[in-house]
């Protein structure tokens, strides 16, 4: 058995030398050793017989060998689950998210937020998580970026659908966008084109409802460029009555952002709550710089910053694992009060 798991160990090591150090690929690796092989080999533990002919099985198998093999089964069932049915689980996650008293104006305003389908086609769970969005009744929906990811040919293929998906989504203060890593901002445009969705690239809008006033800001995923950065020095100018949300599709955007911000909330997607988490360890891999406090999804406050991070309802389509553990997919609805 620790044959087996050092061999799954050294592929992944020597699969990281010869890709560049590919993390999603060496997750994968880890992940098939610990999952398949590790149970294929102990179950030929309790199953070979020892001999031809004699009814004796491995030594290993006596009761304290068969307790363990079927231990080092466990990760073949947790790994089917993980691949098989956690995956298709969506949900709504509600959230309340208190307001300032100086922000103008009375009742709550309902965010709907939807993030990292990320797939090269649409299939039903994604319509699934754009019907479960829609029941929800938000006043407004923000998608956080990742809707595509796939090749060239993948994608012209898919536009059409991907077109009827976002169509979908409407609401009565409207649907915005950034785009993600996934995608060029070309690709984004299309996918969006005749749908309702404003795509908000380094962009500002303002939003009434009732008598509130909504500011919502959207950056393209490069922040390290002077038109994001800009556009949330310019969130930040003072004034208290309107309610600001800044649109971003990676957490790290909070770099940006002033301890004590005016800016009310954050809203973003990327992690995918690192598509595996475990009790008090959290996401076990989540690409961003922020803690794994804040990458893991939900709402929380960071250097005195609120934001809000959709786990998303898709996966990693490169060379990860495409699974979910201990943080099912999701869409959101905020409710602002």
């Amino acid at each position: 058995m620790a044959f087996v798991a050092t061999a799954g160990m050294a592929q992944a090591m020597a699969m990281a030398l010869l890709f560049d150090y590919d993390r999603f690929g060496v997750a994968h690796i880890l992940y098939n050793t610990a999952t398949v092989a590790v149970p294929l080999t102990a179950a030929a533990m309790v199953s070979v017989p020892l001999l031809p002919g004699s009814s004796r099985i491995l030594p290993n198998a006596r009761p304290g060998g068969l307790i363990a093999a079927l231990i080092f089964l466990i990760p073949g069932v947790l790994g089917w689950y993980a691949t098989h049915y956690e995956p298709s689980r969506i949900g709504t996650n509600t959230v309340t998210v208190p307001l300032a008293a100086q922000r103008t104006g009375q009742g709550p305003i309902r965010v709907g937020v939807l993030g990292d389908i990320q797939n090269s086609r649409v299939g039903e769970h994604e319509w699934n998580a754009v019907r479960e969005l829609m029941q929800q009744k938000p006043d407004i929906i923000l998608f956080a970026g990742d809707l595509f990811q796939g090749n060239d040919s993948q994608f012209e293929a898919a536009v059409p659908d991907f077109q009827e998906l976002m169509a979908t989504l409407s609401a009565p203060l409207g649907v915005y966008a950034v785009r993600g890593n996934t995608e060029e901002r070309e690709q984004m445009e299309r996918m969006l084109e005749g749908t309702g969705v404003q795509l908000l690239f380094n962009q500002e809008r303002r939003i009434r409802i009732g008598q509130r006033t909504i500011t919502l800001a959207g950056t393209d995923y490069h922040l390290s460029y002077r038109q994001p950065q800009e556009l949330i020095e310019n969130l930040e100018r003072s004034g208290t009555g309107d309610i600001r949300i800044l649109l971003s599709h990676t957490p790290d955007v909070l770099e940006l952002v002033e301890p004590g911000t005016r800016i009310d909330l954050v809203v973003s997607g990327h992690t995918h709550g690192g598509q595996i988490q475990l009790p008090i360890i959290g996401p076990l891999f989540d690409n961003v710089e922020v803690p794994r406090s804040v990458s893991g999804g939900g709402l929380t406050r960071y250097q005195n910053k609120r934001i809000y991070v959709t786990t998303g309802v898709g996966v990693e389509r490169s060379s990860a694992p495409q699974v979910r553990f201990g943080v099912p997919p999701r869409v959101d609805l905020l409710i602002l009060q």
